[in-house]
C-alpha cells in the first residue's frame, strides 16, 4: 500500500492561507474516492495481522456491501473501553488488545475496510459534552469520530461500530432510565443498526434537537492525521486533555465495565424470555 501524502499536497495546492483547524480536513472532503485507500503508520495495511484479518473477514464474499457489514460486525463486536494519556492506538494495538475507544475502533474499521480494497475515511465533528454524562465528568463539548465507507457512488457513514452489543444495551437501559436525550456515549433517538446504504448514528440524532453536531472538522485518514492538524498551534491543550484522560480513565472504564454487565444480563434475560416463549408454544 502506498503511504498517504494528503496533508502537504491539499494544505500547499488549494488554499496555504487557511489557517483554521479545521482547514484540511475540509478541503479533503472533495478528493477521489480513490485516494483514500493508501497506508498510515496508525493504519497498518501492511501488517500481517491486519491484513490477515482482513481477508479471514471477507473470504467468500463477493459483493462490497456484504464485506463492508462482515467487517462492521466484527470490529463493533470488540469490547469499547475509554483511552488513557493517549487516544491514538494503532489497528495492530487494536487487534491485539481486542477493542479500543472511539478513536481507536475507528482506526480498525478504515484499516480493515482498506486492506479489502474499499476507500474509507474518518470524519471528525465536535458533538455536546452531555453525551458523555454518567460515563465522564461533564465537558461543554467533545470531538468524535465517524467513519465514512465508499459504497455504490456515495460515501456512507455511522458511528454504530464503536460501541460492542452487551455495551450498548446496557447504556440505552441507563439512559432510559436516567430520562437524559443523551449520555453513556449514545443518544436516546440515535440508530440501532447500520445496514451499508445509509448513514446511522448512535452518538447524535442529527433530525433531532441537540443532535446536530456543533462543528465539522472534516475528514482525515487517522486520528493522527486529524490531532495533528486540529492541535498544531496548541500542544499544551493537547496535553492536558490526555492527563484529563489518564485521571479519569480508571473511573470511566470501571463505569464502562458496570454498563457492559448490565447489557449481559438484560440480553440474558432477553434470551431466557425466548427459550420459555419457545417451550411454551
Amino acid at each position: 500500500m502506498s503511504a498517504c501524502n494528503n496533508r502537504s499536497r491539499m494544505h500547499m495546492t488549494h488554499h496555504p492561507d487557511l489557517v483554521t483547524p479545521s482547514a484540511l480536513g475540509l478541503l479533503q472532503t472533495e478528493m477521489p474516492a480513490d485516494r483514500w485507500m493508501c497506508d498510515t503508520p496508525y493504519l497498518n495495511l501492511d501488517d500481517d495481522k491486519v491484513r490477515l484479518r482482513a481477508q479471514t473477514l471477507t473470504q467468500h464474499i463477493e459483493s462490497n456491501r456484504a464485506k463492508v457489514l462482515a467487517i462492521f460486525a466484527y470490529v463493533q463486536s470488540l469490547h469499547y473501553f475509554p483511552p488513557g494519556f493517549s487516544s491514538l492506538m494503532t489497528a495492530r494495538q487494536v487487534l491485539e488488545r481486542r477493542g479500543g475507544h472511539a478513536y481507536a475502533k475507528s482506526t480498525l474499521f478504515v484499516a480493515l475496510l482498506r486492506a479489502s480494497g474499499i476507500p474509507a475515511r474518518m470524519r471528525f465533528v465536535q458533538v455536546h459534552g452531555k453525551l458523555l454524562r454518567g460515563l465522564a465528568p461533564m465537558t461543554s463539548a467533545i470531538d468524535h469520530a465517524l467513519v465514512e465507507v465508499w459504497l455504490r457512488g456515495r460515501w456512507v457513514r455511522t458511528d454504530l461500530h464503536i460501541y460492542d452489543g452487551s455495551f450498548l444495551v446496557g447504556a440505552m437501559s441507563k439512559l432510559r432510565e436516567a430520562g437524559w436525550r443523551s449520555g453513556y456515549g449514545i443518544h436516546a433517538k440515535g440508530a440501532r443498526a447500520w445496514n451499508a446504504l445509509s448513514d446511522a448514528f448512535i452518538s447524535f440524532a442529527p433530525d433531532q434537537q441537540g443532535g446536530t453536531p456543533l462543528e465539522d472538522w472534516g475528514v482525515y485518514n487517522d486520528p493522527s492525521e486529524f490531532r495533528q492538524q486540529q492541535f498544531k498551534e496548541n500542544f499544551a491543550y493537547d496535553t492536558l486533555q490526555g492527563v484529563r484522560r489518564m485521571f479519569y480513565a480508571n473511573a470511566i472504564n470501571r463505569r464502562v465495565q458496570k454498563t457492559r454487565k448490565l447489557g449481559r444480563e438484560l440480553r440474558e434475560q432477553r434470551r431466557a424470555l425466548m427459550r420459555h416463549s419457545t417451550d411454551t408454544v
